[in-house]
């Protein structure tokens, strides 16, 4: 068992751990209940006094948010489908909602963190109240969506399996071996 402490201590020490306790937490919020992009907006316009706009970006960015004094604001690509948007507008959302821009974190676990609550987000919320067509339709725009929690299941499924094995050796040499 202590290989798979070791894991889960490794994790919490990188910021990993925390962040996904915070991400099942905020996602479990009531509130978070929100379907379509326009019920997503207007949450996080009306219930946390965020701006969301949209304009053009450059290929490949899709979206930025940030909080600078009491400003805090999502800009969406509009130049990007809806489906791209809605994911984008979970992803920024979860900058906002974990807290990212007051805290001091590393960028890449940030994005992590933000990836991590869009697709759980999405599986949560949207995902159950779609056709497959319509499902197979997001994912292909937004592959993240399933990756992530996908990753994480596997990830953790194999700490787990590496753990018992590490155990399973040790046991298996004690009986080999007389003190």
């Amino acid at each position: 068992m202590n290989r798979i402490k070791d894991v889960f201590k490794l994790l919490e020490e990188a910021g990993i751990l925390g962040g996904l306790r915070d991400i099942f937490l905020e996602i479990n919020n009531p509130h978070h209940r929100k379907n379509s992009i326009e019920e997503l907006i207007a949450y996080a316009r009306k219930e946390k006094g965020i701006v969301v706009g949209f304009k053009p970006f450059p290929d490949r960015l899709y979206g930025d948010s940030n909080e600078i004094g009491t400003l805090k604001y999502i800009l969406l690509n509009r130049s990007t489908s809806r489906l791209k948007q809605d994911f984008t507008m979970r992803h920024e959302l979860g900058h906002h909602e974990l807290g990212h821009f007051r805290k001091n974190q590393p960028e890449d676990i940030a994005e992590l963190q933000a990836h991590i609550f869009a697709a759980f987000h999405f599986l949560q919320t949207k995902r159950w109240h779609m056709k497959k067509s319509d499902y197979d339709e997001y994912i292909r725009e937004n592959p993240e969506a399933i990756i992530y929690p996908l990753a994480l299941a596997i990830f953790f499924s194999g700490a787990i399996a590496a753990g018992l094995v590490w155990q399973a050796k040790d046991w298996i040499s004690s009986i080999f071996t007389k003190d």
